[in-house]
């Protein structure tokens, strides 16, 4: 009882007046899930949800969130970025012309707020307008995306615009240092490097793969032989969320795909395998490490599962090997078997929460957008493989 105690008065904030708020912390204590829906279903309420967050601010871009503290979150240039990925991967999916429509749309709000020097904001729409590199590199590949799927030339050159002022403000040694989130150089930046690499496979001007490049170096130069990246949290005193160590992961695997190189693969595996073996071993993901892949959390940060698991996919597709495929698809049930479809809250039914339970260490009492898109992509990659 003394347990339940101490998680209602965390909750205290959490507006737990609301029924659908109190009942979502008394499933979390309570482990009371429904049960898992087809593979389709699951994706179709993450859009559905997605669509709600587009909608809410209604400007294009998409809200960063639900907060059980406070509603929906102003638009987020950033996380908006990546999403007009997911929303593409959709469309192809459905062949319906509403998800292409509101990627162009959420496209259309990038190329509207972007800043002069051709960066973008750190965090939402009407704070702080401090440009800042890894919300650009998320921006760059939306607009990289886009561009793709329409070919309409102001996508391209605002792309350029992000590419080139990346590129421009890069440190000598290949991080990047200034106009970042507490003004340190850390691993995950490995995930601008990716978008910077697509672009140039776009582009074809050597100083964009020359910056990826020296980029992910440096990053592989921090990562120790147990496939630990230093330097990989949001701020130098903390230990990383299972969140940025899979952002370095998903920045160095792509890279790797797209190039061919077998060093940046070498590295990204040897994270991951770190990762599927406490997976293995404990039956779950934590939501924080520490060096030596020390637990520092007993709650789960699903955004950070998601992507785990769209890393273990893409590892079965190009090594075939089932105990990648085989943890992916349990990771994707854990999250399913989390997922809420009955909710009378539209900012809870069908999203994923930042932390399990819900007033876990990771983005507690809050639904982030970004949580919602990793889900949505892995189990897009599911669905392909399956389907294949």
């Amino acid at each position: 009882m003394k347990d339940i105690a101490r998680i209602f008065c965390q909750s205290a904030k959490s507006r737990l007046y609301k029924k659908s708020h109190f009942n979502l912390v008394l499933k979390d204590i309570f482990g009371s899930y429904g049960a898992l829906c087809q593979n389709i279903d699951h994706l179709k309420d993450s859009i559905e949800w997605l669509k709600r967050a587009q909608d809410f601010g209604g400007d294009g871009g998409v809200s960063a969130g639900y907060s059980m503290r406070g509603g929906w979150l102003r638009s987020y240039p950033e996380t908006t970025g990546y999403i007009i990925v997911t929303f593409l991967d959709y469309f192809d999916i459905t062949k319906k012309k509403e998800y292409l429509d509101r990627a162009v749309l959420m496209a259309d709000w990038l190329v509207s707020v972007q800043l002069e020097n051709g960066a973008f904001q750190g965090g939402f729409l009407g704070g702080s307008l401090a440009p800042i590199v890894f919300n650009t590199g998320q921006a760059l590949q939306g607009l990289a995306a886009i561009y793709r799927h329409s070919g309409d030339n102001k996508y391209l050159i605002s792309a350029k615009r992000a590419a080139d002022w990346l590129v421009s403000v890069q440190g000598g040694d290949g991080s990047w240092k200034n106009f970042t989130y507490n003004d340190i150089a850390t691993v995950y930046h490995s995930r601008v490097a990716w978008p910077l690499i697509e672009f140039f496979n776009l582009e074809k001007d050597g100083a964009y793969i020359d910056a990826a490049s020296k980029n992910i170096e440096w990053a592989i130069s921090n990562q120790l032989k147990d496939g630990w990246f230093d330097n990989n949290a949001f701020d130098l005193m903390s230990n990383p969320p299972l969140h940025t160590i899979a952002y370095a992961i998903e920045g160095i695997l792509n890279g790797a795909i797209l190039t061919k190189k077998d060093n940046w693969r070498t590295a990204a595996v040897k994270a991951v395998d770190a990762l599927l073996a406490d997976f293995e071993r404990s039956g779950s993901l934590a939501a924080f490490y520490g060096r030596n892949w020390q637990r520092m959390a007993s709650s789960r940060c699903l955004t950070g599962e998601a992507q785990t698991a769209i890393c273990l996919f893409k590892l079965f597709e190009t090594s075939k090997k089932k105990r990648y495929l085989d943890a992916a698809l349990k990771i994707n049930s854990g999250l399913k078997k989390l997922q809420d479809h009955g909710s009378d809250n539209l900012g809870i039914r069908g999203g994923v929460k930042g932390s399990h339970p819900v007033w876990g260490n990771y983005l507690s009492f809050t639904y982030p957008n970004w949580a919602v898109k990793f889900f949505c992509d892995a189990l897009i990659l599911e669905r392909k493989l399956k389907n294949n």
